[in-house]
């Protein structure tokens, strides 16, 4: 697990990283809305 977090530069909890096609395309540190997360996955679909 931690090398994982480490191969993604996760430090903190929660992290939220959001991938398309393997890439990376968005990412939210910390507690946020359902909203907001709604709105993250979306825009990456």
């Amino acid at each position: 697990q931690g090398a994982v977090a480490q191969q993604f530069g996760v430090r903190n909890i929660p992290t939220l990283l959001v991938f398309k096609n393997g890439e990376i395309v968005d990412k939210q540190v910390g507690a946020t809305s359902k909203q907001v997360l709604a709105s993250k996955l979306d825009a990456a679909m």
